[in-house]
């Protein structure tokens, strides 16, 4: 009997500390600018910046995007890339993500590009950190942006 009470209090005493992992607000996130070179022999190369807008009072360290880029309907690219950011408290911050496409992907002036995907970040508290390592808690915000690469007129 006694080691069930203890079960049982352990176990509330747990997910009350996991509860209170997750008391950060997700920011947000937003495509801010997409360049393309198509001058690349094997393809065209894109380079997305995406900024972090961080509403919460404590810094948001930004751990990982996986994500994949869309052309006109057909998945080009898929990828995962450390973010190498921290949002800070009621702060943005920018990450950049590349991405390539091969010459048969049809990238070029008037293609629809759609970048979608989710940023895994760190909540703050050092439970956190350790659940985060462990690959048991690692908040997420998903993110889908889309633009239309300009056509030049010469």
């Amino acid at each position: 009997m006694r080691m069930n009470v203890f079960k049982c209090a352990a176990l509330v005493v747990g997910m009350a500390a996991i509860a209170g992992c997750t008391t950060a607000t997700a920011p947000s996130v937003s495509m801010s600018g997409m360049s393309v070179a198509f001058d690349e022999p094997e393809g065209s190369v894109m380079w997305f910046e995406l900024t972090v807008v961080n509403t919460n009072a404590v810094d948001l360290p930004l751990a990982e995007a996986r994500y994949s880029v869309v052309v006109d309907g057909e998945t080009v690219f898929r990828g995962v890339r450390s973010a190498e950011a921290t949002a800070p408290a009621k702060g943005e911050a920018t990450i950049r993500l590349p991405a390539s496409a091969p010459n048969s992907s049809g990238v070029g002036p008037g293609s629809t590009v759609t970048i979608q995907g989710r940023l895994t970040y760190l909540t703050p508290s050092r439970l956190a950190e350790v659940l985060f390592d462990a690959d048991i808690f690692r908040p997420e915000k998903s993110f889908t942006a889309s633009a239309t690469i300009p056509v030049i007129d010469d």
